[in-house]
């Protein structure tokens, strides 16, 4: 589906959307391994919130996505740089926005 969405996108999508829609493809990719592909997900995110720093929209689906790779099934820990990564993208989305939660 996301595959499809790219190919909608590349006729009639911003550069913002095909952005997007490119960093859910590793989400999306067959295969057992969810982790992998969260981690995969998360890191294509981080691009896309680096190219645009000020969209609270995308930090927030960022910091999302990086809070989901950050957990790993029977494990006693998480991922703290990610889960701090990810806070830093909601405080500076909050700071930008207060009222819109």
């Amino acid at each position: 589906m996301a595959r499809k969405a790219r190919a909608l996108a590349a006729t009639a999508g911003t550069p913002r959307e095909r952005d997007l829609i490119a960093a859910l493809i590793p989400r999306y990719l067959p295969g057992k391994d969810t982790h992998a592909r969260d981690v995969a997900y998360a890191a294509a995110m981080q691009k896309v919130a680096a190219r645009y720093p000020a969209d609270n929209e995308i930090a927030v689906l960022t910091a999302d996505a990086l809070m989901v790779s950050a957990f790993v099934e029977d494990a006693d820990d998480f991922d703290h740089p990610a889960m701090d990564r990810a806070i830093a993208l909601l405080e500076a989305a909050l700071k930008r926005a207060p009222e819109h939660t």
